[in-house]
């Protein structure tokens, strides 16, 4: 009976340590991209379709220089821009975090595709 304990208790606590590292882990960036929730979406369409996101995460990082020192920049003249509209709204809907990818050393932090799991 002791055994189980330790190992329910032990069990809890791997549980528990593995809940806060997914969570501090999911709101970084790195020099290639971002994994983060989205904090807002800024679309101008005078810009030429230009849309710009806000992502949780210390963009700083990035090999990119952003839109007023925090915003990624999604040109919404290519091919897939829509797709990537579509996931970055889902993403901030449901407040589940997403992965973006900038184009290295652009102006503008320009992303070029996104990850959105489960």
């Amino acid at each position: 009976m002791e055994r189980s304990v330790r190992l329910v208790g032990r069990a809890c606590a791997s549980v528990a340590l593995g809940l806060f590292s997914s969570f501090s882990f999911a709101q970084q960036c790195y020099p290639t991209h971002c994994v983060g929730t989205v904090e807002e979406i800024y679309s101008h369409v005078e810009a030429g379709g230009l849309t710009y996101v806000k992502i949780a995460g210390d963009v700083s990082k990035l090999n990119c220089t952003p839109v007023s020192g925090s915003h990624l920049t999604l040109p919404g003249d290519k091919p897939g821009s829509k797709g990537l509209m579509a996931m970055l709204l889902a993403a901030q809907a449901s407040g589940r975090t997403i992965g973006l990818r900038i184009a290295d050393g652009s102006v503008g932090c320009i992303v070029v595709y996104a990850t959105l799991g489960k």
